[in-house]
């Protein structure tokens, strides 16, 4: 009997080291993905910044991309010589982490492989930034530095139940491209874009790095400009890119019905183009505070168009 359990065990150690052999191709082709995806929407916001120094408008300047890359000369080495503990390492982590999920998740639906409760679970990786920003605050070294992690995290939380509310008006019926307003072609076409918009609007204020600060918003390269550490702003930076490119992903397939078809690559293109419009539009005086207060007031709306939804005929 024991010789039978153990063949039993061993057989299947042997099909899990099997499967995990078999997803090494997936999930480095899941990188390259997501690092040429967070590329590609950092070298549409460099462009679209030179051009605008180019016309003469007042917009910062930006750090170079030696220095953002500089960053990953401090990445094995902590930054213990700083001052700051070990805790704030984790907490960074932690905001990577959840990025990551989101990526791995979206990716997924792309390719037809639904996540575990849906391709809905992308929703919850804001909850993993803000918890790594309120730990790295907690383990500040200085009161200043805690302040800004922790109005980071205070501004993803405040912008987590848009977004929350938008995926899942996504995930439910995106499929479906219309929850009951207006039937055919013209309530389709209607869902779609505020679906899109929906999505655009509320997860540029929950990813990490420089978004809503009135003086950063516009700033490229994405990450925490005000963080002493390079290696800091390289992986905020990074992690905010990807979660950008995320957020056009799911915007792009809300906006085209789905992950299916030529018009995805539209849709990905015009939501990454709205997202960065309006975070340069946040920073502007008059426009900026109603644009950053977008996912306040986009929550009772997005309630009452859940509500239409749900009692819309053939909802099921």
């Amino acid at each position: 009997m024991n010789a039978a359990l153990g063949e039993r065990l061993g057989s299947t150690l042997a099909g899990w080291l099997q499967l995990w052999l078999a997803a090494i191709p997936a999930a480095l082709a899941l990188l390259a993905l997501i690092a040429a995806a967070a590329l590609g929407v950092a070298a549409c916001e460099w462009l679209l910044w030179l051009g605008a120094r180019r016309a003469g408008l007042p917009v910062l300047p930006a750090g170079t991309l030696g220095d953002w890359i500089a960053g990953l000369g401090g990445l094995p080495h902590g930054e213990s010589h700083r001052g700051e503990p070990q805790g704030v390492a984790l907490g960074f982590a932690t905001v990577v982490a959840g990025v990551v999920f989101a990526a791995a998740v979206a990716a997924g639906a792309a390719n037809g492989r639904e996540f575990p409760g849906g391709s809905g679970a992308v929703a919850l990786f804001p909850l993993a930034c803000a918890l790594g920003y309120a730990v790295a605050a907690e383990r500040a070294r200085t009161p200043e530095v805690a302040r800004l992690r922790a109005a980071t995290a205070s501004r993803i939380l405040l912008s987590a139940p848009a977004w929350v509310l938008a995926v899942a008006l996504w995930a439910r019926f995106g499929a479906a491209g219309d929850p009951g307003l207006g039937g055919a072609a013209g309530g389709a076409a209607l869902w779609r874009g505020v679906s899109a918009a929906a999505l655009v609007w509320s997860g540029l204020f929950v990813l990490p790095g420089a978004v809503a600060e009135t003086d950063r918003a516009a700033r490229p390269w994405g990450g925490d400009a005000r963080e002493e550490s390079g290696a800091v702003r390289l992986l905020t930076g990074a992690a905010h890119y990807t979660g950008l490119a995320v957020v056009c992903l799911l915007a792009g397939a809300a906006f085209a019905g789905g992950f299916a078809g030529r018009a995805l690559a539209g849709g990905v293109a015009l939501s990454a183009v709205a997202a960065l419009v309006l975070r340069a539009a946040a920073t502007l005086p008059r426009v900026g505070p109603w644009v950053r207060g977008g996912p306040g007031w986009m929550v009772p709306a997005l309630l009452l168009l859940a509500l239409w939804a749900a009692r819309a005929p053939g909802a099921a």
